[in-house]
């Protein structure tokens, strides 16, 4: 295989291909969406949107979460093979921040989805959420929040910014910073996603718990993230 940098007619959409238009597409019918929904919310039943939000919030979450795991581990394990495919998975993951805008429809609806433990009324009379209440309160449950958009948006610009930086200077120790920081990495992202987990799902129904619980979370994100690149590049095949 020849070593020189491709052509960027081969690498690059042109500027009047369609699917460049995708992004502007998807903004206009996601927004429209989310105002109409929101429209129809409080013309109606509000809880019911901020549940469904929610559920449909944490999925294309898991997406672009299971994306930043597919970049951090590769760069761990030194894999080679994933180079034709990670840059997708670092554009996906790269919204992280925007998820972080998108998380404010739940937090406004913080009471309808964790009415349980937020309701003193319904905590002074139940010994399991006393009991939890030093982790389940409100000030500290958006301090979470906070920080884990902060550490996902802090890895996902570090690792695409370096990737992106290393397409024009071929710079190979930039492999190796990426690499170096990937196993610090492996734990902050173990760690967010379970709590993360646990918080924002698990906490709904504070009388149930599961020690698997961010484990099931973290493999449903890793199978949509995988399901997400296959279809993806099926589709930038064309």
């Amino acid at each position: 295989m020849s070593h020189g940098a491709p052509m960027p007619a081969v690498t690059h959409l042109p500027q009047s291909h369609p699917m460049r238009k995708l992004p502007m597409i998807g903004g206009v019918v996601g927004g429209v969406g989310l105002l109409a929904a929101v429209g129809l919310a409080f013309a109606g039943e509000s809880k019911d949107f901020f549940f469904s939000y929610t559920v449909a919030y944490l999925y294309f979450l898991s997406i672009a979460l299971g994306c930043l795991f597919f970049v951090i581990i590769h760069h761990a394990t030194s894999a080679g093979w994933s180079v034709v495919v990670r840059r997708i998975a670092e554009n996906a993951m790269y919204t992280l921040p925007a998820m972080a805008v998108l998380f404010i429809p739940v937090a406004v609806g913080y009471h309808d989805l964790w009415h349980h433990w937020v309701d003193a009324e319904v905590v002074a009379n139940d010994a399991v959420l006393q009991g939890k209440q030093a982790y389940l309160n409100v000030p500290f449950f958006f301090a979470r929040a906070v920080l884990y958009f902060a550490l996902w948006s802090l890895l996902a610009w570090f690792f695409r910014g370096n990737s992106v930086a290393q397409d024009s200077s071929g710079d190979p120790e930039l492999t190796t910073k990426m690499r170096m920081r990937s196993y610090p990495s492996i734990a902050i992202f173990a760690l967010t996603l379970t709590f993360a987990a646990i918080d924002w799902i698990m906490s709904m129904d504070p009388h149930w718990f599961s020690t698997m619980w961010g484990v099931y979370f973290f493999s449903g994100s890793v199978l949509s993230m995988f399901s997400f690149l296959a279809l993806v590049g099926l589709l930038m095949r064309r």
